[in-house]
C-alpha cells in the first residue's frame, strides 16, 4: 500500500468517525441511514433509530473535569460496542448523545428490546479518574420509514421525547406511537 493511499485512509477516518470514541459520526451515520433505508425495501426489516443522551452530564465536566468527562463518553462507547450487535451502528453524534440504528423486524417491541439492552450499559458504575459515578441516559425513538423527511429531522423526535424524560435524570424510555 502506498503512502498516498494510507493517509487517504486516515483522512476518510477522521471525516467519518468520532476522534474520541473511534465510532462512526453524524456524516457517516447519514450515509448508513440512507443505505439502510434502500436495503429495507430487499431485507424487510425496518431501519429504526433510537437517540440516547446522557443526563446530567455536564455535571461530570463540572465536577471532575474533561478527562473524566472523556473517559465515561469512551466507557459508555465500549459497553455499548459490547452489548450490541456487531451489524448495529453506534454512532456519537454530540456531545453526551449517541445514535443507534438497528434493523427490526418489529419496531415497536423490537425497540424496546433494543433499548433496555442500551440501559443495561448504565447499570455499573463508572470509574473515572477512580471515582464511581452512576450514570443514567434517556432513549428517544423514530422509526426511519414511517415518514419521508431530511436526515438531520430524524434526530428532532426522538430528542423532544427523551427531553421531557431528562427533568427526570433517571433511566427512561420515551416512544411515541405516531412517529
Amino acid at each position: 500500500m502506498t503512502e498516498k493511499v494510507k493517509i487517504q485512509q486516515q483522512l476518510s477516518k477522521l471525516a467519518t468517525h468520532d476522534d474520541l470514541t473511534k465510532l462512526p459520526n453524524r456524516t457517516l451515520l447519514h450515509e448508513l441511514i440512507i443505505q439502510s433505508s434502500l436495503n429495507s425495501q430487499r431485507s424487510q426489516r425496518s431501519p429504526t433509530i433510537l437517540l440516547l443522551d446522557v443526563n446530567s452530564f455536564k455535571r461530570i465536566n463540572d465536577t471532575y473535569g474533561r478527562n473524566a468527562e472523556d473517559e465515561v463518553i469512551c466507557e459508555i462507547a465500549k459497553r455499548l460496542s459490547k452489548t450490541l450487535y456487531p451489524k448495529d451502528v453506534i454512532a456519537r453524534i454530540n456531545g453526551a448523545e449517541f445514535c443507534i440504528l438497528v434493523e427490526l423486524s418489529d419496531p415497536k417491541y423490537g425497540a424496546i428490546a433494543v433499548a433496555r439492552k442500551i440501559l443495561s450499559c448504565f447499570e455499573a458504575a463508572y470509574t473515572p479518574d477512580k471515582q464511581q459515578l452512576m450514570v443514567t441516559a434517556s432513549i428517544g425513538k423514530h422509526d426511519t420509514l414511517k415518514v419521508q423527511m431530511p436526515l438531520k429531522s430524524y434526530y428532532e423526535k426522538p430528542r423532544q421525547q427523551f427531553l421531557i424524560l431528562k427533568h427526570k435524570k433517571r433511566m427512561s424510555i420515551s416512544f411515541s406511537n405516531n412517529v
